[in-house]
């Protein structure tokens, strides 16, 4: 089961780093659709190694499409996204160490504080 979430969240973690510098960078909202679409295709690939790894469809989140663009909504799409990658980083070195899964939520929050 990890090794499935693993192959998912290695999948999406390239699509979540370029997605998060893409925000960071754009000061425009014509320069977001860009952004939203790595942010989309990481959302897709992992969804597709889960699906490939149990032969179960899973669906996919509400695309993430930005109708407005500001410093606000920036500081805090780029603090979500950089939030996000430190959780994936910290359970794929949580897997690695041979975590199990009863294990995982506590091992990722001792890394992510």
């Amino acid at each position: 089961m990890l090794d499935m979430y693993k192959q998912a969240l290695t999948a999406a973690l390239p699509y979540m780093e370029i997605s998060t510098t893409c925000y960071k960078q754009s000061k425009l909202l014509a320069q977001i659709k860009s952004c939203d679409d790595f942010a989309n295709q990481g959302v897709k690939a992992a969804a597709e190694k889960l699906q490939d790894s149990t032969s179960i469809p899973f669906p996919l989140p509400k695309t993430i499409s930005h109708s407005e663009w500001n410093e606000e909504i920036q500081a805090k799409t780029v603090a979500r996204g950089e939030s996000d990658i430190a959780r994936t980083k910290a359970t794929l070195a949580c897997i690695d160490q041979g975590v199990g899964i009863d294990g995982l939520k506590a091992c990722v929050a001792g890394i992510v504080k």
